[in-house]
């Protein structure tokens, strides 16, 4: 049986960590050890931690000594830890107790699958409900979650293959790589980058249906305030536009430059509000070329898939219209121009398969 390493990280939010950590202490897969990191919370997080669970030989316990993000916390308990595989879960989730055991079980249907992610539906979320079967969910080539149509519904959705599987709740194996996030994104966009790679890598992801658990969505922006807020804009802004420049290949990239800038018009029209946080995430990128250029060097050097394969799990759309529902008819006019555009210059997405 597998040794899996679960990896909470704790920010200022002791009482949801400690609900999720219980949640995980009842599950049917047992050979597991639960890592509990604090990221230098300074409110006593990390003391109530050690109090709550100091008879627990399943929990350790660690602090970064400084607030190094999402994706940097995770990567430091990554380092201390040694595990077959290694699942990484959101503080603000409780699970049901097969959650880990039907992850695991994921690995077992294909010796390409790498990562497997877990449904974890937010809870009072206003996104509409969907089947499945005959709904699936990806990214789009600018970066957004939406939702497409299977050309035939799913005859059993117990794993379902999927581009990016949400970084609230995954495993990976650790063979294949060991750290999962680069510790600069700091939050936001990491889950996508992790996804991404490991499929240009010729492995696959995939998203097992009966792993559940209910996530509380948010509730660091909430309780975090407008500093928060500013920073979170900026990166996740910032983050998302990285990704496309440094994964899609040359050709490919020039294609969708004009979408990039399409997105980055609607985006600051929506959101008046947020145009200085956006700019800076522009002005980011625009003078460090010389980060952008290293990293699709790294890309270039373990890819092994084509990039029409990436493009052919992505969706056109620029936005959802379902969940942009003030602005419904002028998106899915943009999105019917943008189909054209990617029709014409052969960017052969999720809706042009057969």
């Amino acid at each position: 049986m597998p040794k899996v390493s679960i990896l909470v990280l704790n920010f200022k939010q002791a009482k949801l960590t400690i609900d999720c950590v219980e949640s995980l202490l009842k599950q049917t897969y047992k050979d597991f050890e639960i890592v509990i990191i604090d990221n230098n919370s300074e409110d006593g997080s990390f003391e109530t931690f050690k109090k709550e669970f100091k008879n627990n030989k399943k929990i350790k316990v660690m602090q970064t000594g400084k607030n190094i993000g999402y994706a940097g916390g995770n990567n430091y308990a990554v380092k201390r830890t040694n595990s077959d595989y290694v699942a990484i879960l959101n503080n603000d989730t409780v699970v049901q107790k097969d959650w880990l055991e039907w992850l695991v079980k994921g690995f077992k249907i294909d010796p390409k699958v790498k990562v497997v992610g877990a449904d974890m539906p937010v809870v009072g979320h206003k996104n509409p409900k969907v089947d499945s079967k005959k709904v699936g969910v990806t990214k789009t080539l600018t970066g957004y979650s939406v939702f497409f149509n299977r050309k035939k519904p799913l005859k059993d959705d117990t794993f379902v293959d999927q581009f990016s599987v949400g970084g609230c709740a995954l495993i990976y194996d650790r063979s294949v790589i060991d750290l999962p996030f680069p510790e600069e994104y700091f939050i936001y966009a990491e889950e996508t980058y992790f996804n991404w790679l490991i499929q240009l890598m010729g492995y696959r992801v995939i998203k097992a249906t009966k792993s559940r658990g209910d996530h509380f969505h948010n509730i660091v922006k909430k309780t975090g305030g407008s500093k928060i807020n500013h920073r979170f804009t900026f990166l996740a802004e910032r983050n998302m536009y990285i990704n496309m420049l440094i994964f899609f290949s040359p050709k490919n990239t020039l294609k969708i430059i004009p979408l990039m800038i399409l997105k980055a018009i609607l985006r600051n029209l929506i959101e008046v509000k947020k145009i200085p946080d956006h700019l800076k995430a522009y002005l980011w990128i625009l003078f460090h070329p010389k980060y952008i250029h290293e990293k699709r060097k790294f890309i270039r050097s373990v890819r092994k898939v084509s990039d029409d394969i990436i493009v052919n799990r992505l969706s056109y759309k620029i936005y959802d219209p379902k969940k942009m529902t003030s602005f419904n008819s002028l998106m899915s006019f943009i999105n019917k121009f943008v189909w054209v555009y990617c029709w014409i210059v052969r960017l052969k997405t999720i809706e042009f398969s057969k």
